[in-house]
């Protein structure tokens, strides 16, 4: 194997270190374990919404959604006005794969999404629909099956050695393969139950994305960078949480006693499959393993799923897995506070390229071995001129509604409706709410406004768009008009629990923290053990200064949860305001860690290192805090006066003259915008009422 330098990206959609973490302690994930012990590890903070395609696109590209443009499973095609699945066509910014392309460096790329149609690649692409093989029949020979749909393969030529590793649900043993999974797989009457079919068809699509990997790897050697995408332990996750130990409520204990291994063997499975691109790829090549965010496996899973779609992204869990091994890593080392927006540009930097400007996350410097360490170089972008995306390619209209299918059946969308016309309203209308969410993670409120406006007139019962709708008015100062949007959403959030979490959600956004409270309490009442409630608790008595009421909340919170950056965040603001600077640090520290991008974290850990005259390690947390928040006042302000106590006055006169510019600037902008969106939005409901 020739040796030059190489990076292999391995994705494992939902993996979770809450499921790794025993497993590898019980020495059951070998592959893994290796990584870790000889590389960088720590949490992956996800972004939002937490939807797959829009998720691995930020990690290819280092952009959020509202940049990218991938707004979800699906999307409605310009031409023929069909809902169809998103494709390379989608795309709107440059993945890691082009960047290198155009540095002359070779890549390949395995069942990524929105990647279909990729063409005119310094390597191979085996798209996203390579996984996907629908009606076969038992024993059919491969040469029989379906042919995958134009568009697969870069080059085309792939097919004549990709077509036949694919692996159909008829070939997974179910003496050989199932019952590792399910050990009682024979006593279940499949007549009546599913499962073991659903089993089969998810670690079919398993088996073919990891016979296409390596069939590359094996026989297209020549290559720079790699990036394999594995979907399973989501899918099955989804399907099968639910039985994993410790046993939920509600679960039939039969039920549980046969599926309760099937979890922990999929990441058994995926490992398995690590072991052996690790042995294909040799020890010179350097590897990243990541997921696009974890899945709750313990007493935070879920006791109902919201009926509306992809509702079962309740199942999710902000934090995922991020792991780098080999060259210039670090061995066996903890990094704290990446985020999926940081591998891309952390990557591009590992190759000794610059990192676009416009990327939103930042290269991992922690992680790199000292002798591989150097400053970061950006360009501006590395986008090119519009027009130059790839031409969208159809799948054809049985390869789509194969595909559309599986993203119902797992609860990703609503069934596509037989109209055509109300079928491509529904697509885009759940495409404005998946980018407006976006938008709002992002704080682009006025961005979000009208996307979240056409969503709410169209399903004014949708109490997740109001209260969203709701959230982005206040944050824009449109009190008036959020209180409408709450009024009329009233009618449809009756009595329950739900109902009176969303009302005090509304009223923290609004600061009528005793509302809030009220709210609160009724559900108390009814599910004194519920984390969100304990959550929401914390943050309204921390604003009414109950300090002692909101530490109190926060640890409850800790305690069911405890990788909850938002309660650290009021421990954290509870020791400052308390006089325990030592514990406003250590909270802090640990909220970043979970959250780098939270500015808040690093202002509070500036602020208590402040406190304890420790004024040259309190620059680095504030200037982070203002390189987060450009235009946050109070960490202007304080790195003013910690510039002061350094005897560095030239650079405290600076930020004092910056923060009177943006209080200045704020004010006037503040009035200006609140006047346009205001008017904006009354001339978006004018012509909403006359349609």
């Amino acid at each position: 194997m020739a040796s030059k330098k190489r990076l292999l990206l391995v994705g494992w959609d939902s993996a979770d270190w809450k499921i790794i973490h025993p497993l590898l302690d019980a020495g059951e994930l070998p592959g893994l374990a290796r990584l870790v012990d000889t590389g960088t590890s720590g949490n992956l903070t996800t972004l939002e919404p937490q939807l797959s395609p829009m998720l691995w696109t930020s990690i290819a590209t280092g952009k959020m959604a509202y940049h990218h443009g991938v707004p979800g499973f699906t999307e409605v095609d310009p031409g023929s006005g069909a809902v169809v699945p998103v494709s390379a066509a989608t795309r709107k910014s440059r993945t890691l794969w082009e960047i290198l392309g155009e540095r002359g460096l070779r890549s390949h790329v395995v069942s990524w999404f929105a990647t279909h149609g990729e063409e005119n690649h310094p390597g191979c692409v085996v798209s996203n629909m390579f996984c996907h093989l629908q009606n076969t029949k038992p024993g059919q020979d491969p040469s029989e099956w379906p042919a995958p749909p134009p568009g697969t393969y870069w080059p085309p030529e792939l097919a004549a050695a990709m077509n036949d590793l694919r692996v159909s649900p008829h070939d997974i043993d179910p003496d050989q393969v199932l019952r590792l999974f399910v050990p009682e797989a024979p006593t279940v009457d499949q007549t009546k139950d599913r499962r073991l079919w659903a089993l089969a068809e998810k670690l079919a699509e398993a088996f073919s994305a990891h016979n296409a990997a390596t069939h590359l790897l094996e026989a297209e050697t020549d290559w720079d960078f790699m990036a394999v995408y594995y979907r399973t332990v989501d899918e099955i996750s989804h399907l099968f949480m639910p039985y994993h130990p410790p046993r939920m409520a509600g679960i039939p204990e039969a039920d549980y006693e046969l599926y309760k291994q099937v979890v922990t063997g999929i990441y058994k499975l995926h490992d398995l499959f690590l072991c052996r691109l690790m042995q294909l790829v040799g020890p010179d090549t350097a590897i990243v393993l990541v997921s696009d965010h974890g899945f709750h496996s313990d007493h935070l899973r879920p006791k109902f799923t919201p009926r509306v779609p992809a509702g079962i992204t309740i199942w999710h869990r902000p934090q995922g897995v991020f792991v780098a091994s080999g060259p210039g890593f670090k061995r066996d080392e903890l990094v704290y506070g990446a985020r999926l927006l940081d591998v891309a540009p952390t990557i591009l930097h590992w190759f000794g390229l610059p990192v676009g400007a416009d990327m939103e996350g930042r290269v991992l410097e922690e992680a790199f071995a000292a002798a591989a360490r150097r400053p970061v170089e950006t360009v501006p972008t590395w986008e090119k001129p519009e027009g130059t995306r790839p031409a969208r390619t159809s799948l054809g209209a049985g390869a789509d509604k194969a595909l559309l299918e599986q993203f119902v059946a797992l609860g990703y969308i609503d069934e596509i409706p037989d109209d055509p016309g109300q079928a491509a309203a529904e697509t885009n209308r759940e495409n404005d709410w998946n980018i407006a969410r976006a938008c709002m993670y992002g704080k682009r409120y006025e961005q979000a406004l009208p996307l979240l406006e056409n969503c709410f007139h169209a399903c004014p019962f949708r109490t997740d768009y109001a209260q969203v709708l709701a959230t982005c008015q206040m944050q824009l100062g449109l009190l008036d008009e959020a209180d409408a949007t709450v009024a009329k959403a009233a009618e449809t959030f009756g009595r329950t629990e739900q109902a009176d979490l969303v009302r005090a959600s509304i009223a923290i956004q609004k600061e009528d923290f005793h509302a809030a409270i009220a709210a609160l309490e009724r559900v108390r009442e009814k599910s004194p053990g519920e984390v969100q409630l304990q959550l929401m608790l914390a943050q309204s008595y921390q604003a009414l200064r109950r300090w002692g009421d909101a530490e109190t909340a926060a640890r409850a919170v800790l305690a069911a949860d405890p990788h909850s950056p938002q309660a650290f965040l009021v421990l954290a603001r509870c020791a400052l305001r308390t006089g325990r600077a030592e514990q406003a640090e250590e909270a802090a520290a640990e909220c970043i860690g979970l959250q780098f991008g939270n500015p808040q974290g690093h202002f509070l850990l500036g602020a208590a290192l402040a406190s304890q005259e420790r004024f040259e390690e309190a620059v680095r947390p504030l200037e982070n805090a203002i390189r987060l928040a450009p235009t946050f006042l109070r960490a202007q302000r304080l790195l003013a006066r910690v510039y002061r106590r350094l005897g560095q006055p030239e650079r405290a006169a600076v930020c004092e003259s910056r923060s009177f510019a943006t209080l200045h600037d704020l004010r006037k902008e503040q009035a200006a915008t609140q006047a346009t969106t205001r008017a904006q939005a009354a001339a978006r409901a004018t012509v909403r009422a006359e349609q």
